[in-house]
């Protein structure tokens, strides 16, 4: 099987193996405060003939978020096995899967994400600025009540 292409977005949703996307594209975080949280969700299309997509057949996969200096700040991998119609015994048969992808970013620059299915990968990137978007401010955060 191998990665026909893979889609940072905020939101995807498959249903008959269509994919709804929302927010497709993203690729800059602005944060308020250093370090931080921030999760991307990817819509990735898979393609595989007949012979892989067997309950019997078992699928590696992985998600590795690098920082600016290249280290591996986020590793998750992990096995799956898919079962699915196909048209026609020697066609490419594609289907859709969403992934999350949550990490800590401790400092603004060039995230890369790199997700993969049994050896096909692709590489995306993810820019983390520290700051507000230009020509916007954040909400005002109130102040905690004292007690009384």
């Amino acid at each position: 099987m191998h990665i026909d292409w893979a889609i940072p977005c905020r939101y995807v949703e498959v249903h008959d193996n269509l994919g709804t996307i929302i927010g497709a594209g993203v690729d800059t975080y602005w944060v308020r405060d250093l370090p931080t949280t921030i999760q991307v969700v990817l819509a990735i299309r898979v393609l595989g003939m007949a012979d892989e997509l067997t309950e019997e057949v078992a699928h590696s996969s992985a998600n590795r978020v690098r920082d600016p200096s290249g280290e591996i700040v986020s590793e998750i991998s992990g096995d799956f096995r898919i079962g699915a119609e196909v048209v026609r015994e020697d066609w490419l048969t594609g289907f859709i899967v969403s992934s999350v992808v949550q990490f800590e970013v401790t400092q603004e620059g060039t995230y890369t994400i790199d997700t993969d299915v049994d050896g096909s990968s692709q590489s995306l990137p993810i820019h983390v600025v520290h700051g507000t978007p230009p020509g916007t401010e954040w909400p005002e955060v109130p102040d905690e009540p004292e007690n009384p």
